[in-house]
């Protein structure tokens, strides 16, 4: 089994995590695999506000990751992508030779991240589940197969805060998918839902976002600054007045 790569500064930012288990194909079908894909507002910089990372998790099927696909509760005009590593399988690091593009409202992205086909297009749970927006690799077995891919992305318009609702739906296209660890020649396109939010330390969830703690938060009653000594005074009071009955 492949550990998921974590991501820096996660700790410190809300997360939305999908996976490893509940994913299906396009006829609903468990294909004993499993991934985990995590969206984070780590707050990366250069203009970038979420942080994708999608990680091989075990099962007997694995694959190679030709594209990432979310659904976005927003209109997009535009998006722009930052590939941050590619890891292939053995953890070697081929991040250098993909070239991440991307393209928004496309079933078919190109490059290995077509999720078109397998039947009716309008039962295709690419269109039903409303995907906006695909990164995808143009991977395939001369680049090695792609098990951990992460990378930064900023939509236009803005879409934030990270929300259990802002992205309601991802889908992986794999390609040499098979037995692990030396894969196969078929391919898969799976879909998932209802990720969970993860708060950060220092934050609880607040309705469909997180938000900072306060004193007000349900389970924290903070003492009033003279209950203490009021306390003290009632309990010397009694003392003195049994004192008082045993020596009469």
């Amino acid at each position: 089994m492949f550990a998921v790569v974590s991501m820096a500064a996660a700790s410190q930012a809300a997360t939305l995590t999908f996976g490893p288990t509940g994913w299906t194909d396009q006829a609903g079908d468990d294909r004993d695999t499993e991934w985990t894909v995590i969206v984070s507002d780590v707050g990366v910089g250069a203009g970038y506000d979420y942080r994708v990372s999608a990680s091989y998790s075990g099962g007997t099927n694995t694959g190679d990751i030709g594209g990432v696909a979310l659904a976005v509760d927003g209109a997009l005009t535009g998006v722009t992508t930052n590939l941050v590593s590619a890891i292939a399988v053995g953890g070697t690091d081929i991040t250098h030779l993909i070239n991440l593009g991307q393209c928004l409202g496309e079933i078919n992205c190109g490059g290995g991240a077509n999720f078109s086909g397998g039947g009716n297009p309008l039962t295709n749970p690419f269109n039903t589940l409303g995907m906006d927006f695909t990164a995808e690799t143009g991977s395939g077995s001369s680049e090695g197969v792609i098990q951990t891919l992460i990378f930064d992305v900023n939509f236009d318009p803005d879409v934030g805060p990270l929300s259990a609702s802002l992205f309601p739906a991802v889908a992986l296209r794999l390609q040499t998918f098979g037995t692990a660890p030396d894969d196969g020649d078929d391919s898969a396109k799976l879909f998932a839902t209802g990720g969970t939010l993860q708060c950060p330390p220092g934050q609880i969830r607040i309705g469909e976002i997180c938000g900072p703690k306060t004193t007000d938060d349900p389970g924290v009653v903070p003492l009033p600054a003279g209950l203490p000594l009021m306390l003290t005074v009632i309990g010397v009071g009694a003392y003195m007045r049994k004192r008082a009955r045993k020596s009469a």
